[in-house]
């Protein structure tokens, strides 16, 4: 059995419903584990920016406001209230 605590990077897309249901997952697991969550906001949207065809279908950018607000959170309060929201 694991006793010391492990420590997980989680790069979520606020934007994205599986990043939101595998957050779901990894949280339950922390709960019954060893296991710390540092929360890391990504975006998709910027990831594919510069491709010839969006595969987001945004082509206004406005998937990117979610990461905006949630990188504000993150740089503001840190990785667990990032984690609350």
């Amino acid at each position: 059995m694991v006793t010391e605590r492990l420590t997980v990077d989680f790069w979520f897309d606020p934007a994205c419903p599986l990043s939101r249901v595998t957050a779901t997952w990894i949280t339950a697991v922390a709960e019954q584990r060893p296991v710390d969550i540092r929360w890391r906001v990504m975006s998709l949207s910027v990831l594919n920016e510069g491709r010839d065809v969006d595969p987001e279908g945004d082509e206004e950018g406005y998937l990117w406001i979610p990461a905006r607000v949630c990188a504000a959170i993150q740089t503001a309060y840190g990785h667990t209230a990032l984690g609350r929201v």
